[in-house]
């Protein structure tokens, strides 16, 4: 998929099938173990034994972990809390392993959802292991309503949920120059309309629009969820638009989808001449340098554009106007960036309940973000300057179109997004309307 993948994220399939296929097996003959404890919250005297939190590691979220876990054991001084961080390369194994076991109370996982019946292929471990029981139900825990409902909402299977997101990115955003725009007199657009306004008015006084690494290609795959984010706005127009898709009431080559289409190469026309060849980590410095007005990036990046930028003009940061009304780009997009659950096999659940439970306080979770350096999924917690000025950007924040798209593994190069912005030159060779139509062609659903 074109967005960025945080490095505690990557998580290899193949490289642990044959294991969770076992460690599966045995976790569906117990699956019943899903049933959360009845006590929410315990008093710290009640609590002992051993807690094992067994994450993927990343440097700020090792950290966020290790102050946070002290912070634990010192209130609750008979549980014996230890947080590993392990290497991403064997992370899986170990955490497939650990799982079935019961040695792992709490681990990290991947994105989980309810999948359509025409995707049972698309499961990634660990959805199967929710599915065979692997993970604690979390629905009645208190804590949940901490965090946004519509983020909460959206890792729902089958009404209930078992994985608790900590922290989220922001994917649709668009950073502008200010001083450019006041130069020009613009103002921040709210519509497609006036974005193209705007281009043309830059374009009249010789300034690129945007700029873009598309060396790197998943960067211009910005463009396409920025502009996919304001044609179907919400969850539920995504969910109808891959649907449609896969049961072959939508074409890729006509209607809303050739819109997009249209609309990313007019981004792509009003863009930094040598966008296509430019690196990702290239771009900030020639943003800083008003080389361009405009870029599309997530807030991942939020604290490199800044660097880079400085004190030589101040940044504004907008949803990405990609659709007809101010109504449909009201908000950002957003992906999951770290997901707690669980083990259902936990020979400490309740002390695990309280980790997460201590975690979710406002308090504890605000230094915990802070130190993680992620965007937060908890509504009104400060972090820093820039994060705070988008926090109303952010209320009930859509899923990404990448997140909630499903590639059928029978189609061609050309339909994996199924936008096929790749080939819209000048990134490719071809006009908007033939990329389309070759992603049409490429199109075949999973049998």
């Amino acid at each position: 998929m074109p967005t960025k993948t945080s490095g505690h994220r990557k998580f290899a399939r193949s490289a642990v099938a044959a294991l969770a296929a076992t460690c599966l097996a045995t976790l569906s003959a117990c699956s019943g173990g899903s049933q959360q404890p009845a006590a929410q919250s315990v008093a710290p005297d009640e609590l002992s034994g051993k807690l094992s939190i067994v994450l993927s590691s990343n440097g700020p979220s090792d950290k966020a972990f290790e102050d946070f876990t002290t912070k634990f054991k010192a209130k609750y001084p008979k549980v014996d809390a230890v947080f590993t961080p392990i290497s991403n390369e064997v992370y899986p194994q170990t955490k497939s392993a650990q799982l079935t076991s019961g040695e792992a109370d709490i681990v990290m996982t991947d994105n989980v959802m309810s999948y359509p019946e025409y995707a049972e292929f698309a499961k990634a471990i660990d959805q199967q292991t929710l599915e065979a029981g692997g993970f604690l139900d979390l629905t009645d825990q208190a804590f949940l309503k901490n965090y946004t409902s519509s983020i909460v909402d959206s890792m729902r299977f089958d009404g209930k949920v078992y994985t608790l997101p900590v922290a989220v990115q922001y994917v649709t955003g668009l950073y502008y120059n200010k001083q450019i725009f006041e130069d020009n007199k613009l103002t921040a657009p709210t519509t497609w309309a006036e974005l193209q306004d705007t281009m043309d008015k830059l374009k009249k006084a010789g300034i690129p629009a945007f700029g873009w690494g598309g060396k790197d290609v998943w960067p211009a795959g910005l463009l396409m969820n920025d502009v996919v984010a304001g044609v179907y706005p919400t969850d539920s127009d995504k969910t109808a638009l891959r649907d449609g898709i896969w049961d072959g009431s939508v074409k890729l080559d006509a209607d809303k989808p050739l819109t997009v289409m249209e609309r990313v190469q007019t981004c792509f026309e009003n863009s930094l001449e040598t966008s296509p060849g430019l690196g990702y980590d290239e771009v900030p410095a020639l943003f800083a340098k008003g080389k361009f007005a405009m870029l599309p990036d997530g807030t991942w990046n939020h604290t490199s554009v800044l660097d880079a930028v400085g004190d030589k003009f101040e940044v504004g940061y907008i949803p990405f106007p990609g659709g007809d009304s101010a109504t449909d780009n009201k908000s950002l997009d957003y992906k999951l960036d770290f997901t707690l659950a669980i083990n259902a096999q936990s020979k400490n659940p309740q002390a695990a309940l309280a980790y997460l439970e201590m975690l979710s306080d406002p308090e504890n979770y605000a230094a915990w973000i802070n130190t993680a350096g992620s965007s937060p999924s908890q509504p009104n917690i400060k972090t820093d300057d820039f994060l705070d000025s988008i926090a109303d950007v952010t209320t009930d924040a859509p899923l990404v179109w990448e997140k909630i798209w499903i590639a059928s593994p029978e189609s061609g190069e050309a339909a994996q997004f199924p936008f096929n912005y790749p080939d819209i030159k000048p990134l490719g060779k071809d006009s908007a309307a033939d990329a389309a139509k070759a992603a049409q062609e490429a199109w075949h659903p999973a049998s």
